[in-house]
């Protein structure tokens, strides 16, 4: 992943996004739930939040239709606090 610029935080604009990775959890319609892991992201470091860029996006949509056997709409929502 790229160096991290420290982009200011927009839900909290107190932190700041560092550059990480993380594994998502994503649960198939039929109950299953498939691990999409080293999904790079940003995450805040003051409040938490964590921003997937749209390249990442279309990646985790990718991996999840490789990874089952169904073309499923992906459904990213902003977390809600």
């Amino acid at each position: 992943m790229s160096q991290s610029i420290n982009l200011p935080c927009h839900e909290c604009q107190e932190g700041y996004y560092e550059n990480t990775f993380l594994s998502l959890k994503y649960t198939l319609p039929d109950g299953s739930t498939l691990i999409v892991p080293k999904v790079p992201a940003q995450h805040c470091n003051r409040c938490g939040d964590v921003s997937i860029s749209y390249k990442t996006v279309l990646w985790i949509q990718k991996y999840i239709e490789q990874h089952h056997d169904q073309n499923l709409p992906i459904h990213l929502c902003r977390r809600r606090r």
